[in-house]
C-alpha cells in the first residue's frame, strides 16, 4: 500500500542561536503564538549558555509552522525555509494464532 499525504509541514531553518529572535519576530509582526517550544537545554545541560530552540511551533491564524535553529554552530544544515509531505502512518492489526 503506498504511503497517504496528509499535509505539508513547513520549517524554517535559521543560523544556530537565532531562532528565539525569529520567534520574537514572527510574533510581533505577524500576531503569532506560539504553541509550543523544546530547547536543546532539555536536551543537553552543556547548552545551557545560549539555550537554542530545537523547534518551536507558531500559528498565525490557523496555519502552524515550525521555526528551528541549525543543529549546532559548525552544521551545515540547511538554513532557509523547508516543506516536508506529513504522511500518514497506518499500523495493521495483525493477529497471532
Amino acid at each position: 500500500m503506498g504511503a497517504s499525504f496528509v499535509g505539508i509541514e513547513i520549517k524554517v531553518v535559521v543560523p544556530y542561536g537565532k531562532a528565539k529572535e525569529a520567534v520574537e519576530f514572527y510574533k510581533e509582526a505577524f500576531g503569532a503564538e506560539e504553541v509550543k517550544c523544546k530547547t536543546h537545554s532539555s536536551l543537553d545541560s552543556e547548552n545551557d549558555l545560549l539555550d537554542p530552540i530545537l523547534c518551536a511551533q507558531l500559528k498565525i491564524g490557523s496555519s502552524t509552522f515550525l521555526v528551528c535553529d541549525q543543529p549546532d554552530a559548525s552544521s551545515s544544515a540547511v538554513v532557509g525555509i523547508l516543506a516536508e509531505l506529513e504522511e500518514q502512518v497506518l499500523v495493521e492489526n495483525i493477529m497471532c494464532y
